[in-house]
């Protein structure tokens, strides 16, 4: 399965996102798993992701401390998102420390349109 990673500062709000898409005609990503992560824990910091700027994908989750690297969240699991080259998957955060980074991570299956798999997607 191939990864899109993809990493940015947070805001001095505390306030983080990331565009997930592909400019490829004719084909569909099958996002499976999506992970969000910031390198220091803070204690309200939370996630969401929606697509093409509105309908909510994954609600609000609150990220989790993973030791001391930080804290992460993760969305995975049925249904799958599927991503066409029109549309954007965006992760955010909000909550974070200031000039902190979001680093995420989505895993993904690439299959042509015509695939089975999305047929009546």
């Amino acid at each position: 399965m191939p990864d899109f990673l993809g990493q940015t500062r947070i805001s001095a709000a505390g306030t983080a996102s990331i565009d997930i898409s592909h400019q490829k005609n004719g084909i569909v990503w099958i996002i499976e798993q999506v992970t969000s992560q910031t390198g220091r824990i803070s204690s309200a910091c939370t996630t969401w992701i929606t697509i093409n700027g509105g309908s909510v994908v994954a609600p609000s989750a609150a990220l989790t401390p993973i030791g001391t690297g930080g804290q992460a969240a993760t969305a995975a699991g049925l249904p799958y998102v599927y991503l066409n080259a029109s549309d954007i998957l965006t992760v955010n955060v909000q909550g974070a420390l200031a000039a902190d980074t979001l680093t995420i991570r989505a895993q993904y299956m690439e299959v042509l349109s015509t695939d089975p798999l999305v047929r009546g997607r």
